[in-house]
């Protein structure tokens, strides 16, 4: 009878995996505190730093907000200096004036938290897409997320206007302003008195900041020397849209017509006379944006890749609050007319949708209603409509090339001509015509079409509630997730009475050992009750465990280094027997 109790483990029969383990956690506002998790509220403030500053938690709101931003915010195209850059290419980060935080130790998450596994129900529930976006699910759940708009950072242009909170409202634009919008395709703005106002989504809930959301103001004003001047035009925009024309695109914006338009009349006519000065024309519409224009020939204002524009008050009575949209060349111009007027001195706010989607053109224009509270207008996306207007594009089998740059609140012209008397050099004359009086948000350029879904009833992507979708973001590295709902109206998300869920990640390694008996070995039992006396230090063993018919039972396996000393146990869940006429083999593993 073998009495071996130890033997070498076979190199071969021994393994060492790394893996990455996933725990599941669930935790509500009653048991955060004891896990280590702290939600925090942050507000942008303008003002200097007073220690009646509100605070949650002992923490200055400001310091929280300011504390995120430079984190995460301040420049998130930069991965040097945008805090967790994983995900930075498909991430939308929009700050507002408003930011929930909740913070995850890393004892509790572990190396990060693992994507795809957020969800935080604080009244309304939010998920996140496992790239660091975060979604409320009352307006995109998993399944319908394939309708909301593509993120601001995958469109051509994308103005939203909601991060100048170093102006208040009623501060002006100055010229040569970096306007901050998100997308690399344009550079450098100028704009020419545009003035800060509030958004379409000033609320009168307590929480709301006047910094939440703002909106560009254009005064439609008009010089005899260079016409408009209120507007914003993306120099530098023909060159990446020159071809891109001819392709499917789409324009969205909110714009905010008032009754009336400041003019219907400007200098938009050639520079004569001894003083030199545009002649005065009148004309019955008012540009709200274009990509039409001329700069070098003056055949080139008859290329029209698309424009917008709405019908002022010295046009057709029937006529006047019509947004029209036109896309042509020369003669070959087509105009689509929305069906109502969308012109009002009631803080109206109207969505519009242009766009080229194969060999068709689409209009699609909807007002909110609007209620009053304290003084502020509140945007009801509830109560749009948007009828379908449709036509055949006109430029589908040319190829639509300009020279004009994208402008807003104006239509970009000019020309060469020359100044004073033959053979003087040229001189060029830009001007801005046919301003538009009004305020503009969120003006953006997508690369594609988007889906519309029925004749008279929203495209499917939701714009009625915003043209950016998230709600917040997830650093999963960092264990932080914020939350910036745009669809709150600048409110603070209540945390009062939350459940968050999430998964964290360890890195584990595993060990894995195949310990293998044959039929001759470890048969011997180390049970004292199998010794005389009852003791193990007795070397005589009783006679029932002398006879050939007796077997053990295995129940612990012990691992042992060259030292003999023992590193690992591991415990047979019940006894099994050792065979007499045949090998066994068990595997233990073990995880550090």
């Amino acid at each position: 009878m073998s009495k071996n109790t130890f033997k070498a483990l076979n190199p071969k029969r021994s393994s060492v995996i790394d893996y990455t383990a996933h725990k599941s956690w669930q935790v509500s506002d009653e048991t955060a505190g004891s896990f280590g998790i702290k939600v925090l509220s942050g507000s942008y403030d303008r003002s200097e730093f007073y220690s009646t500053d509100p605070k949650t938690e002992d923490y200055y709101q400001s310091g929280v907000f300011n504390s995120i931003k430079h984190l995460y915010y301040s420049d998130p195209k930069n991965t040097t200096i945008s805090g967790d850059s994983e995900f930075l290419d498909t991430q939308e980060r929009e700050l507002l004036s408003y930011v929930q935080v909740v913070s995850v130790p890393s004892n509790i998450y572990g190396k990060r938290i693992k994507p795809g596994t957020v969800s935080f129900d604080a009244g309304e529930d939010y998920w996140d897409d496992a790239k660091g976006n975060l979604y409320s699910d009352s307006i995109y759940t998993r399944d319908t997320i394939q309708y909301a708009p593509p993120l601001p950072s995958s469109t051509y242009v994308y103005l939203s206007f909601d991060e100048e909170r170093e102006l208040s409202e009623g501060s002006s634009l100055s010229t040569n302003y970096k306007l901050k919008y998100r997308s690399d395709k344009v550079k450098d703005p100028i704009t020419r008195n545009s003035k800060i106002v509030s958004g379409r989504r000033q609320g009168t809930d307590p929480y709301n900041h006047p910094l939440a959301y703002k909106a560009i103001a254009l005064n439609g004003s008009a010089s005899n020397k260079e016409g408009s001047e209120s507007v914003i035009e993306l120099r530098n925009s023909r060159n990446p849209y020159s071809s891109d024309w001819d392709n499917d695109f789409c324009i969205n914006m909110w714009v905010q017509i008032p009754a009336s338009q400041s003019v219907s009349q400007s200098y938009t006519g050639y520079y004569s006379g001894v003083d030199k000065l545009r002649s005065l024309k009148p004309h019955t519409e008012n540009v709200i944006a274009s990509s039409r224009g001329f700069t070098n020939d003056s055949q080139d204002d008859n290329i029209t890749p698309w424009e917008i524009s709405v019908v002022n008050h010295s046009g057709d009575s029937s006529e006047v609050g019509k947004i029209y949209a036109r896309r042509g060349m020369y003669k070959n111009m087509i105009q689509l007319s929305s069906t109502t007027a969308h012109n009002s001195d009631d803080g109206m706010w109207t969505h519009i949708i242009f766009q080229k989607t194969g060999s068709e053109m689409q209009l699609m224009v909807g007002s909110g209603s609007t209620n009053t509270g304290d003084g502020n207008a509140t945007w009801n996306h509830d109560a749009i409509t948007a009828s379908l207007q449709t036509a055949q594009d006109p430029l589908l089998k040319h190829d639509t090339n300009t020279e004009v740059d994208i402008c807003i609140g104006a239509r970009r012209s000019g020309f060469k001509q020359w100044k004073g008397t033959y053979p003087n050099i040229n001189y060029y004359n830009p001007a801005y015509t046919l301003p538009f009086s009004g305020s503009i948000d969120e003006f953006v350029i997508y690369n594609h079409a988007l889906t519309i879904d029925g004749d008279n009833s929203q495209v499917t992507n939701m714009h009625k509630y915003t043209t950016n979708p998230v709600a917040g973001n997830v650093f999963y590295n960092h264990g932080i997730i914020t939350l910036t709902n745009p669809f709150k109206e600048g409110e603070q998300e209540t945390v009062d009475n939350f459940n968050l869920r999430f998964s964290g990640s360890v890195d584990v390694t595993s060990h894995n050992y195949r310990c293998v008996v044959e039929n001759d070995t470890f048969n011997m039992t180390l049970n004292p009750t199998a010794r005389k006396g009852y003791s193990l230090t007795n070397q005589y063993v009783q006679s029932f465990v002398t006879g050939s018919e007796f077997t053990p039972y295995i129940t612990t396996i012990g691992l042992y280094n060259q030292m003999k000393e023992l590193i690992a146990i591991g415990k047979l869940a019940q006894p099994v027997k050792s065979p007499q006429d045949f090998d066994i083999t068990f595997v233990v593993q073990f995880d550090t």
